[in-house]
């Protein structure tokens, strides 16, 4: 008597070694239901390939949580660039900040369906200059599992909305300076 093959329950995962830029901008471009973007630290360069790697119609529509640390300390420290989380709030129309005080996970989750985990932040180190690892994940259920837990995780916080608004005052005052 002959059997079929028995479906796979081994998990789909490639390792990301110092490609994390190129994966990440391959499942950001590809999100079409929702997108999760979780790392304690933000900068421009990395809110900069956020936005390049989405569509226009996707900046327009695609629910997009950005689950980061906004505390003094971290602001401070320089770790973290609270105006690269306001500019990708602002450009993506569904976009939803929310601090998370002490966060360290660094994941990045598109539609359930595909997941990164890496130390690899929101930054230009985390993108290419340091040394990183982590893993694209690629099951259904294992990647929906992933993209829950972060979902899970934006409940423990806030939005953070007074520091987003502090970082857009120091824009304008950075560019325009102060009238008077």
């Amino acid at each position: 008597m002959s059997r079929g093959a028995a479906p796979s329950l081994i998990p789909t995962v490639d390792l990301i070694g110092e490609q994390l830029r190129q994966h990440l901008s391959s499942l950001v471009s590809d999100a079409r239901a929702r997108l999760a973007l979780c790392a304690p630290y933000y900068s421009a360069e990395g809110a900069g390939l956020v936005l390049q790697s989405l569509t226009v119609d996707a900046r327009s529509h695609l629910p997009t949580l950005l689950l980061t640390d906004l505390s003094p300390a971290a602001i401070c420290r320089g770790a973290t660039d609270p105006s690269a989380v306001l500019a990708l709030r602002t450009a993506i129309a569904n976009g939803r900040a929310v601090h998370l005080p002490r966060l360290h996970a660094k994941v990045y989750a598109a539609d359930g369906r595909a997941a990164i985990v890496t130390s690899g932040n929101l930054t230009g180190g985390g993108l290419g200059w340091n040394h990183e690892y982590g893993v694209r994940v690629t099951t259904p259920s294992l990647a929906a599992q992933i993209h829950a837990d972060v979902d899970a995780l934006a409940e423990l916080g806030d939005g953070g909305e007074e520091v987003l608004a502090l970082a857009g005052v120091r824009r304008e005052v950075g560019e325009g300076g102060l009238a008077g």
